[in-house]
């Protein structure tokens, strides 16, 4: 697994024992992408079996963030191997757009189609 195009930064949240609920969605790493004219997207990595960055990881494109999993709910095989992946424009795990619970591409509700292309991309801050 692998951030798509360029550089971003990670925001880690690596579910209900480090003091986060993770929705279901297991060990999950949100990369910000910060892009040239200085605007974000976020790319969320959800399932992982593991992590491997930290909060603040400057990362580069190749860089490995963690192994494909079944984790939710605390518990590391609740689901069958899988990489749940979403794009949206706040670095949140349920819906960017703060009014009720949405997963997955919902472009009404600031997700971002994941197959568009990632603007080319500046350096983390």
């Amino acid at each position: 697994m692998q951030p798509n195009d360029g550089e971003g930064c990670s925001e880690v949240c690596a579910g209900p024992g480090h003091g986060c609920s993770d929705h279901g969605l297991g060990n999950t790493v949100i990369v910000e992408h910060i892009l040239e004219d200085g605007s974000t997207t976020h790319t969320q990595y959800s399932h992982l079996d593991r992590i491997d960055v930290a909060l603040g990881d400057c990362l580069e494109e190749g860089d490995v963030i963690g192994v494909m999993g079944g984790s939710a709910y605390g518990c590391t095989d609740y689901w069958p191997k899988h990489l749940h992946f979403e794009r949206k424009d706040a670095p949140v795990l349920e819906n960017p757009s703060g009014a009720g619970t949405h997963y997955g591409y919902t472009p009404d509700y600031g997700f971002i189609d994941p197959l568009a292309p990632i603007p080319a991309v500046g350096q983390c801050r």
